[in-house]
């Protein structure tokens, strides 16, 4: 569970020795919370928190807009404010996915998924997830995905 985190420190250290060239007065810490709230998280303990792992209920957490993008804006999809109501529906639902938002829940298409950088080829690699991004927190696979939306919006 370090794949998405070491991912933010690599881009937060990038943009620390590109400022150096400059002179700049900033240091990691600052470019940290930058790169974590641009991710969509509130800060870089928020980001740390939620990619180490460490959050024990993740039905109640606070997921920030890390899985959500400007793009799924224009995208019908079920919103939720309780876990279990979101879980009932994605299982009736063939060729749906169950994402956090913020302390929501979102049921959507494959559309969403593609508008936060992932595509069916990545899915595919991880079957052991349900289609249940809230459900598979904490696994090697939630971590690999996060890693890729990371990745994507660079």
């Amino acid at each position: 569970m370090k794949l998405a985190l070491n991912e933010i420190k690599i881009k937060a250290k990038i943009a620390l020795k590109k400022e150096r060239v400059e002179e700049s007065s900033k240091q990691l810490k600052h470019y940290l919370q930058e790169v974590s709230m641009s991710m969509g998280f509130n800060s870089w303990q928020h980001a740390s928190e939620l990619l180490s792992g460490k959050c024990k209920s993740p039905e109640s957490a606070d997921f920030g807009t890390f899985f959500h993008a400007p793009a799924c804006d224009s995208l019908i999809n079920h919103w939720f404010s309780s876990y279990s109501e979101a879980r009932e529906i994605h299982l009736l639902r063939q060729e749906s996915y169950l994402l956090p938002y913020k302390r929501h829940f979102v049921v959507a298409g494959s559309g969403y998924l593609t508008a936060i950088g992932l595509n069916q080829q990545v899915l595919d690699e991880f079957p052991s997830m349900n289609l249940d991004f809230v459900q598979s927190y904490g696994t090697a696979e939630w971590d690999k995905l996060s890693l890729t939306i990371i990745r994507s919006r660079s």
